[in-house]
């Protein structure tokens, strides 16, 4: 990615690979809060709004999980709360290229 065309390139590549995986991956209706993209090697992360809703948080983990195994891309489920006054939970689905963390539930 030396040039500007290489960049613009990069970017258009991390873009079409990033959009298939929002079609194939998440679930229909899932609130997207927030992302971050890295196009050199392409890496992405979402947060994920579980708006209220521990069901509705356990609905995306066993949707993403269900088609990221259909996808034959490995994952790692992983659960962090932090001991405090606002008992924030979250849970990341690791795979290759991407990270999706579920957040108020």
């Amino acid at each position: 990615m030396a040039n500007k065309n290489g960049a613009k390139t990069a970017i258009d590549n991390a873009v079409v690979a990033i959009k298939a995986d929002i079609d194939t991956i998440l679930p229909i209706g899932v609130n997207i809060k927030d992302g971050t993209i890295s196009f050199g090697p392409i890496a992405y992360s979402l947060i994920l709004d579980a708006e209220g809703s521990i069901a509705t948080a356990d609905a995306l983990v066993t949707a993403i999980t269900a088609n990221l195994t259909t996808a034959l891309r490995p994952y790692e489920v992983r659960y962090r709360r932090r001991i405090a006054a606002d008992g924030m939970r979250k849970i990341f689905i690791v795979a290759s290229n991407v990270t999706f963390e579920i957040i108020n539930f």
